[in-house]
């Protein structure tokens, strides 16, 4: 099982990538807590239309809901407060499902491998898009570009994206 922040599923809608995200992963769904889609819909109302992508996987069933328990309810409370509530539901949520973790926010990742809870950054799945060869290395410099002008993002980490792999050449 795969959940996922908000932060993932933004920057793969605003590189119009959310296809390869779910072919890199070899999953047909991705799961969200009630907070994730929440913050989709409230970027929504603020004019961040490719949020629109991530929302119409919903109906398709590419995109879940996952609904907190009591358990969950409970694990939030002893979550780092600096979390926001999306991060802090996928966590409760992944930890009871034993589910990994998409998030872009570094704080979670590292709480995450404090706790043994595998989590994957934008720049490990931007990796595996072209390892797994989903995308081509070029395919993956442009997402990166549209992400980097539709999110204001700084990708400090296309070093790791790029380093060479054993045997694949450049």
């Amino acid at each position: 099982m795969i959940l996922s922040d908000t932060s993932i599923l933004s920057s793969f809608a605003a590189a119009q990538g959310l296809p390869l995200l779910l072919a890199a992963l070899e999953e047909d769904t991705i799961f969200i807590p009630p907070a994730v889609e929440q913050e989709l819909q409230a970027g929504l109302a603020r004019s961040v239309t490719y949020l629109q992508n991530v929302l119409d996987l919903i109906p398709m069933g590419q995109v879940q809901l996952l609904d907190l328990d009591e358990s969950d309810l409970e694990c939030m409370t002893s979550l780092p407060e600096a979390l926001g509530p999306g991060e802090r539901e996928a966590i409760a949520l992944g930890l009871r499902h034993g589910a990994m973790l998409l998030c872009n926010d570094l704080r979670v990742v590292r709480y995450c491998d404090a706790q043994g809870i595998l989590c994957l950054d934008l720049a490990s799945l931007l990796r595996m898009l072209w390892t797994k060869g989903v995308a081509t290395r070029a395919k993956v410099k442009t997402m990166i570009v549209r992400m980097e002008r539709a999110e204001n993002l700084v990708f400090k980490d296309k070093d790791r994206v790029f380093a060479p792999q054993k045997g694949v050449p450049l």
